[in-house]
């Protein structure tokens, strides 16, 4: 069967040549002639880098194995087998591409020649013929040093094969490698011969433009996985673990801080007297978050905000936004800042909250969220990496039209899924990193894209959707937001707004009691949820109903209602349930939890690969540059930039 594909190669490229002598004959005075010369070259050094990387990647990987090897009792046997097998190959690959180089190369530049011999050709004719001469001498010189470095190269192996031992699984994978190899380059040689020398002018440059952008994306793609993985491992590292354990964020903080959480049971004292004894204890403070009831066994806790000093005309310091007080006596069991950086029990699950999503950056310039922009940033880079790694488990060349080549693309495929074990360091870090990238696709991306929303809800996430679809804006949108020290003090209190939200969710018919309410200082709006107690998160996370009211003179402003709305907005509400699981619950919890270690452990290990990667570069340049001194006597190769020069001149 070889054999036969061998032939038909050559048929190929003879056709091909004899087709161009007619073209050459024909198209007399045309200069597209001497641009599609210098693409023919172009093809065969593409033809020949990508041959010396697959010799050079397979004699790095004989050098791999034949250091980790360690079962010494297999090193004859299996050596005379590799050198039969290797030799054997190599002779048989050696004589097929010998032949094929020869009646190619060596037989068009006699036609070229016969053609040149004509009197009714003129001049220019003559010089192309002689260009097509000596590129052929030259594709062919540099062809036959290629075979013989695969060979040397090749019994470099079945040497090192000798001195320790391999298994025969790791022979036929580089076997098979070689052999692919060799099909490459026949069937370079046979589209060199058919689209170079037929397609002249224009049609020649395109096709060339195409084939060459064709080669270069899935380098391009590689440096752009590595540099965007690079840019983002801190970070993610940061989101994985920090996203793992704030999944568990209330329950932490709970085991953690007992003394601000627990609390006597029995009847407690009603919300907004509980409010008042916070107010009063500091006048500088605004109750902004009041639950309206508490657990049994749990305090209250509620958020404040500073009220405006009247001797400055700035905001008070209060050193802390959040207050935990008994519901029963009305006791202040604590207060503390949310978010503070601080790794002690009482600040640690804030810090570790807010580290996630912003970094807990201060504010710079006036403005406070550019850790939350950063961030967002870079959940936008990430989505868009997923794809870059997914291009680049796929298998080198096309799918194929029948199902054969189908089936065998595939096959290629399949071993990006699995975790080859045991396996060298490097081999199982690099297979751990592409496998688990490849299993939890999926989830990364709805990760990516998720925090992206949350964290860029108004600059990028709500644009996009209501190119598809509208959100509905809600108050706080609408009003101009103050700056921040010169904030609303609200007119209306606490206990009459909830009184006006009641009323107008009884008349709307909501069966929910209220229970939490909410003032926006920067907007002048009160927000009133209606949940039962402890369903603060609503139904599968998407938050329980809202109603707006003015605290200027309460009235309503707008609702926000669960699984209502567009499409737009169902999507928008369906962010943070997806993100930290709670739309499927206590499994979602645990599939997050896991999910953040995974976001680690793919950015540690993609920093890992890279750090070989580079130790292997510097490796290779220093011995290259250790070896130089005893290349003095070797024969240079032409350069592409010195065969253009060459080619100008002669045409």
């Amino acid at each position: 069967m070889h054999n036969a594909k061998f032939r038909r190669a050559r048929e190929l490229c003879k056709n091909a040549l004899v087709r161009s002598v007619k073209a050459l004959h024909s198209a007399k005075n045309h200069p597209p002639v001497q641009q599609a010369f210098l693409w023919l070259h172009c093809r065969s050094q593409a033809l020949y880098s990508r041959a010396s990387s697959v010799v050079a990647s397979g004699r790095r990987r004989a050098a791999a194995l034949a250091r980790n090897a360690s079962r010494p009792e297999w090193r004859l046997a299996r050596g005379q087998q590799l050198r039969a097998l290797f030799t054997r190959w190599t002779a048989v690959a050696a004589r097929r591409l010998a032949a094929l180089t020869e009646r190619l190369f060596v037989w068009g530049s006699k036609q070229a020649a016969r053609i040149a011999s004509r009197e009714q050709l003129g001049l220019r004719f003559r010089a192309a013929c002689a260009l097509l001469t000596r590129w052929s001498q030259f594709a062919a010189a540099r062809l036959n040093r290629l075979i013989a470095a695969a060979q040397s190269r090749t019994l470099a192996c079945v040497k090192l094969a000798l001195e320790a031992a391999w298994c025969e699984s790791v022979v036929e994978r580089a076997r098979a490698r070689l052999n692919d190899w060799s099909w490459r380059a026949a069937a370079l040689r046979v589209s060199l011969g058919e689209a170079g020398l037929l397609r002249l002018g224009t049609r020649a440059r395109n096709v060339a433009f195409w084939r060459h952008k064709k080669f270069a994306l899935r380098p391009a793609v590689v440096a752009l996985h590595r540099w965007a993985g690079l840019t983002m491992a801190g970070f993610l590292v940061i989101a994985g673990l920090t996203g793992a354990v704030i999944s568990w964020d209330h329950e932490l903080d709970e085991w953690l801080n007992p003394d601000l959480w627990r609390a006597s049971e029995g009847a407690p004292l009603p919300a907004f007297e509980l409010a008042r004894r916070v107010e009063a204890d500091d006048p500088r403070a605004l109750v902004t978050y009041l639950p309206l009831h508490a657990k049994p066994g749990e305090a209250l806790s509620m958020l404040v905000d500073a009220r405006v000093d009247p001797s400055t005309g700035r905001l008070y310091d209060l050193g802390y936004d959040q207050v935990f007080i008994e519901p029963i006596p009305g006791e202040i069991l604590g207060r503390r800042e949310w978010g503070e950086i601080g790794i002690d029990r009482r600040h640690l699950v804030p810090f570790l909250y807010k580290l996630h999503y912003s970094l807990c950056a201060p504010p710079f310039l006036n403005f406070d969220r550019w850790g939350e922009m950063l961030m967002g940033a870079i959940a936008l880079l990430w989505m868009t990496d997923c794809f870059f790694g997914l291009f680049l488990t796929l298998p080198p060349g096309a799918r194929g039209r029948d199902a054969s080549a189908s089936a065998a693309w595939i096959r290629r495929w399949e071993k990006a899924w699995r975790i080859k074990w045991p396996s060298a360091p490097y081999r199982l870090n690099f297979d751990i990193h592409r496998a688990s990238g490849l299993w939890l696709w999926a989830l990364l991306f709805l990760l990516a894209l998720t925090g992206a929303s949350l964290n860029l809800s108004k600059e990028v996430a709500e644009p996009v959707v209501n190119f598809f679809s509208s959100v509905t804006p809600s108050p706080l949108d609408i009003r101009e937001e103050r700056p921040i020290n010169q904030p609303i003090m609200p007119r209306l209190g606490l206990t009459g707004i909830v009184s006006r939200a009641e009323a107008e969710a009884e008349r709307r018919g909501w069966e929910e009691p209220a229970g939490a309410v909410g003032y926006h200082q920067q907007h002048g709006v009160y927000s009133v949820y209606f949940f039962s107690p402890g369903g603060d998160h609503g139904a599968a996370g998407v938050g329980p109903a809202e109603l707006f009211l003015d605290s200027e003179d309460g009235r309503v402003l707008g609702d926000r209602l669960p699984w209502r709305g567009t499409a737009g907005d169902l999507f928008m509400q369906l962010q943070f349930p997806l993100h930290s699981g709670r739309i499927a619950g206590f499994f979602g919890r645990v599939l997050i939890s896991a999910m953040g270690l995974a976001v680690a452990a793919l950015a540690v290990t993609g920093v890992v690969i890279w750090l070989q990667k580079r130790n292997a570069r510097r490796k290779k340049t220093a011995t290259a540059g250790a070896a130089q001194p005893r290349q003095n006597n070797a024969v240079a190769v032409p350069e592409p930039s010195g065969l253009r020069k060459q080619s100008h001149t002669s045409i």
